[in-house]
């Protein structure tokens, strides 16, 4: 038997004279219950096969230093024996292969060893158990964060909500995405100059005419046209980031210059924040600066506003 367990090692089948023909059968991991199981192997036999190979009796020749003819008539006797020991009462050991008996009609059953050692498939693999399932508690979730990250969230937030109270943002359904930073407030002049106060006269021109009055005839203020050749800026930008130092948002500003060449730095308040570019249109505005999100990570968190 040990001829047919070492041809099995290195080879899918053997074919035994007279007896029939030893299949090796391959079986997957399979999960059963709480453990894993592993690949394994395990013999298949069919006794149709009567045609002879000559692959045993060599391994016998070679092994036991005999002539091939010899290793037939070997092979031939043991057969025999074993054949004549068989019967449908009890099974009949077929050495680590398994075990035969005959059924009603006299036809060989074979069934095969639990354990198959010689088969190289089946060394070194054991079970796998499962680990038990982690019962959750729906009622209850507990989530925990490192201390210097929810540090850094905190910061952030803050951080954020500062920037949206101090300027104004306009939250209307058209414009989401428009934000203004503009912080001076417009002054009437009126209001800082306030009328000088009327003179009491009885209608007399000569008093009207020698009356001091508190500013210059317009005649004599000295008006400033404006310039008209001066650049006016669209009321509408693109702003990639918002810095409390010059010095940051310069930077900033350095590695966008070459790409996008309207690049500037401008303050508002204690901010300083960095423009790409300028637009007539906030729908215009709007579509690009969703295109630069969309488009390029560096401008993720991109924005509009109104100078």
């Amino acid at each position: 038997m040990r001829h047919i367990e070492r041809l099995l090692a290195s080879n899918d089948h053997v074919i035994v004279p007279g007896l029939g023909v030893f299949a090796v059968q391959k079986s997957n991991a399979v999960i059963r219950g709480n453990y894993i199981l592993p690949p394994r192997a395990t013999l298949g036999f069919n006794p149709m096969v009567h045609h002879n190979d000559g692959m045993l009796a060599l391994e016998i020749s070679r092994s036991q230093q005999i002539s091939y003819r010899e290793a037939t008539r070997y092979i031939d006797n043991e057969v025999t024996l074993f054949l004549h020991d068989i019967n449908d009462e009890e099974p009949e050991d077929f050495g680590n292969l398994g075990s035969f008996m005959l059924d009603e009609d006299g036809h060989l059953l074979f069934t095969p060893a639990g354990h198959l050692p010689f088969l190289p498939l089946n060394l070194g693999q054991r079970p796998i158990r499962l680990p038990e399932p982690v019962k959750v508690n729906p009622r209850m979730i507990e989530v925990r964060f490192p201390a210097y990250r929810f540090i850094r969230y905190a910061a952030a937030v803050v951080f954020i909500i500062s920037l949206l109270y101090s300027s104004g943002v306009n939250n209307s359904a058209t414009l989401h995405d428009q934000a203004n930073l503009n912080m001076f407030r417009s002054f009437k002049w009126e209001q800082l100059y306030p009328a000088p106060p009327a003179i009491m006269t009885n209608m007399d021109s000569t008093v009207v005419s020698n009356a001091v009055l508190p500013y210059p005839q317009e005649d004599t203020l000295e008006t400033e046209e404006p310039d008209l050749l001066a650049p006016v800026t669209p009321p509408y930008s693109i702003v990639v980031g918002a810095f409390q130092t010059e010095a940051t948002a310069l930077r900033m500003a350095n590695t966008f210059s070459a790409e996008f060449p309207e690049t500037e730095v401008s303050s508002e308040g204690t901010y300083y924040k960095v423009t790409l570019c300028h637009f007539d249109d906030i729908k215009a505005a709007i579509h690009y600066m969703e295109t630069l999100r969309r488009e390029d990570p560096r401008f993720s968190d991109a924005w509009v506003i109104k100078n």
